[in-house]
């Protein structure tokens, strides 16, 4: 029986491989229930036997003693208490105990993940800890090749079965401490197998790193590394490597090697032979004004804003703003200079640290530094170097290194912990065996523990078929209507929009995404499009506190007033939008939303006002300038404005609209408009931008441009198109 309850945590070691594309997030939602689904099978297994055995009960009860009074144990607990703590106060509650579909975390995520922690050190053996080391092992390999297969395939950062190549290079660092554990254990067992297996995987593994171009776990790498060799200097006098060589001094030259490999990397960098080399390519481009350096600058100095005192208050600073609630804080004190490098709106600040400071507060970032100054403190302090702290120190430097430039996910999560769990087991566990714990006997049966481990069972139970396979189950149903292309299955939607769970806000977007093309095509497609608008609007009452969500629903509205030719539509588009600008208002595609609402409705001056308020607030920003050329255009502007605010968009960064045919029909316009007025300079600009945006037309456009510079103006008119 014992084994049967560590089999569904073992069989964790395969989640990353898990893949399914029949419901939002592939990557990310299969794996999240395959995770609470085995990890709720092995509870309700144990606390049955639990119940049902009395030496079992005896057993881990001794063992429980022991394991609870680990300083890792104590520090982890009490994080997760105040876990509950800042997600019981946090702004949006809902979101901060469900979690949301894209993440899997919030409260009810997270009891998985410490209920495995828990789990684990109260029933593995080390060779329990062995066997999940040789499965992630097999998993590396798997996914090795499959990275490779999408490597060859032409995608230059591959992510094979994680969806994202961060958590595939994070993933790395775990096969490397695998790797090592295993060794240590095979070279005991003289099994030439795992031995060879293991010493291939690791440098398989650091390929692999590379090969997604990683930076953060790079630099982890590189770090793990160093910290080791510094272990190595301090404790690795007395072991002898190679005859006479001790292992300092094997680790003194390996360290100038690699401060001599440094040194030459970095006066070099700039060769076109690293630009040729997968991660060295994009590690050459590290610089301070690197715009993903400056977006992590500026997302870490919006987190320091959002937790300060003076700005929301003691309560949001010792406990903070709840779990998965990261990105109300971020939007209310957005930076626009953000919308200079990324567009995209940020649920992480892409540091660990800082996550923890946001969504727990002051609370809950001290109990997560005293986990790991526990862990280091654990492993650095034993008295001999072994192949199990080896690969705890190598880990745990790498993974909390790459951290500080990313954040956990659903693939890293069960690494994590079995770092956490195996450095637990072996402070206490591992140089005794298992008929070392003295059991104490008692006559009468414990009726307590067996009707509580029954109530968990059940409790269990219940939360991983209502909580958790009822969502999913809306969502498969959702998107198998939506993807027959049937608009009579279409129809049914509504029966997937009850009951109201954690994957309604998915579901209800992609609905109304979906409707938006169809909106005024027939009744039907109306009355669809309604129904997809009023599920939304209750969504956001429900859940207040998405800017995204509120722009969506002013949009639609938009369109409704558009299709249906009913005005007062606008007027509602326009409250949503207030709302919007209240969770963001320094945001610059909120304020843009808004002023474009305020031009369909003509009311122009006041959305003139609010273009160029948004361009106040950063100048560099491409959007902004293009949305006021737009609008002026609309108006029926200057247009020798509506051209000047197109240039200073065009030759901003991040301007991503030059191959949309807007910008083209502007241009267009324009070039009437001063052929009409014989403007010469304006013109010729904008023929020649032409000729970037549509180059099957460079002829014609030199024609133009030739014909004003001699100014034959009559000849134009011939081949104006």
């Amino acid at each position: 029986m014992k084994s049967f309850i560590k089999w569904p945590l073992l069989l964790l070691a395969f989640v990353p491989l898990v893949v399914d594309p029949s419901v939002f997030f592939p990557y990310i939602t299969g794996k999240s229930l395959i995770i609470r689904g085995l990890v709720s099978l092995a509870a309700i297994l144990f606390f049955a036997y639990l119940a049902a055995n009395k030496t079992y009960r005896d057993e881990i009860t001794e063992r429980a003693k022991k394991v609870f009074k680990n300083p890792i144990v104590i520090s982890t607990f009490v994080f997760f208490l105040i876990y509950i703590v800042s997600a019981f106060f946090a702004t949006d509650t809902f979101r901060a105990i469900y979690g949301n579909i894209e993440r899997a975390e919030g409260l009810l995520g997270m009891i998985y993940f410490f209920g495995f922690f828990a789990l684990s050190a109260l029933i593995f053996e080390k060779k329990d800890w062995i066997t999940f080391f040789k499965l992630t092992l097999l998993t590396g390999a798997i996914l090795f090749v499959h990275e490779i297969v999408q490597f060859s395939q032409g995608i230059s950062r591959p992510s094979s079965q994680t969806g994202n190549p961060i958590y595939l290079a994070a993933y790395f660092l775990f096969v490397i401490f695998s790797g090592i554990a295993v060794i240590g254990e095979a070279k005991k067992k003289n099994s030439v197998f795992w031995q060879v297996f293991s010493w291939t995987l690791m440098p398989i593994s650091v390929l692999g790193m590379f090969i997604t171009e990683t930076r953060g776990v790079i630099i982890g790498l590189v770090a793990g590394i160093m910290v080791l060799l510094f272990y190595f200097l301090w404790k690795g006098r007395e072991i002898s490597l190679f005859g006479k060589i001790s292992l300092k001094k094997a680790s003194i030259a390996v360290l100038l090697l690699i401060v001599l490999f440094s040194g030459v990397f970095y006066l070099t960098r700039s060769a076109n032979f690293w630009q040729k080399i997968p991660g060295f390519d994009r590690l050459a481009k590290l610089s301070a004004n690197d715009a993903t350096f400056e977006t992590r600058k500026i997302a870490f100095g919006v987190g320091l804003a959002a937790i300060r005192p003076d700005n929301n208050g003691l309560k949001k600073f010792i406990v903070g703003w709840g779990p998965e609630n990261f990105s109300i804080a971020y939007n209310k004190y957005y930076n626009p200079r953000y919308y200079e490098f990324e567009q995209s709106w940020f649920d992480r600040s892409h540091n660990k640290l800082m996550d923890v400071f946001v969504m727990h507060g002051l609370l809950g970032l001290l109990a997560y530094l005293s986990i790991w100054i526990f862990f280091f403190c654990g492993v650095f302090w034993r008295k001999r170097i072994s192949w199990e702290n080896i690969g705890l120190f190598f880990f745990g430097t790498a993974y909390f290194t790459q951290n500080l430039f990313v954040f956990d996910s659903v693939s890293t999560f069960i690494p994590f912990f079995v770092m956490l769990g195996y450095a637990v087991y072996e402070s206490g566990f591992s140089d005794k065996s298992e008929e070392t714990i003295s059991l104490k006997n008692s006559e009468k049966h414990p009726w307590f523990i067996v009707s509580l481990s029954g109530i968990i069972a059940m409790i269990l139970t219940f939360c991983f078929v209502a909580l958790f396979m009822v969502p999913y189950f809306q969502m498969r149903g959702a998107l198998d209507l939506w993807r027959s292309g049937s608009m009579d299955q279409v129809m049914q939607t509504s029966s997937y929009l009850t009951p109201y769970t954690y994957a309604q806000e998915n579901i209800r977007t992609y609905f109304l995404n979906q409707m938006t093309r169809y909106i005024g095509k027939s009744e039907t497609a109306n009355n669809l499009f309604s129904q997809a608008v009023a599920a939304m609007a209750e969504l956001v009452e429900r859940e207040p506190y998405n800017p995204r969500y509120l722009i969506m629903i002013s949009n639609a509205y938009s369109l409704l007033a558009q299709a249906t030719n009913k005005w007062e539509f606008f007027a509602t588009a326009e409250e949503y939008n207030k709302k919007a600008l209240e969770l963001a208002p320094e945001r610059q595609d909120v304020r843009l939303q808004s002023a474009f609402t305020l031009a369909q409705e003509g009311k122009f001056d006041d959305a003139i006002k609010v273009a160029k308020d948004t361009i106040a607030l950063d100048p560099k920003v491409a959007d902004a300038h293009y949305s006021l050329a737009v609008i002026l255009s609309a108006e029926g502007g200057n247009y020798k404005d509506v051209y000047n605010e197109l240039e200073t968009a065009f030759n901003s960064s991040g301007f991503t609209r030059a191959g949309q045919p807007s910008l083209i029909q502007e241009y267009e316009k324009i070039l009437s408009q001063s052929l009409a007025n014989r403007d010469k300079d304006v013109l010729i600009g904008t023929a020649r931008r032409l000729q970037q945006l549509v180059p099957e037309q460079k002829d014609q456009l030199n024609g133009i441009i030739n014909s004003v510079q001699k100014e034959t103006w009559d000849s134009i008119k011939l081949i104006k198109k």
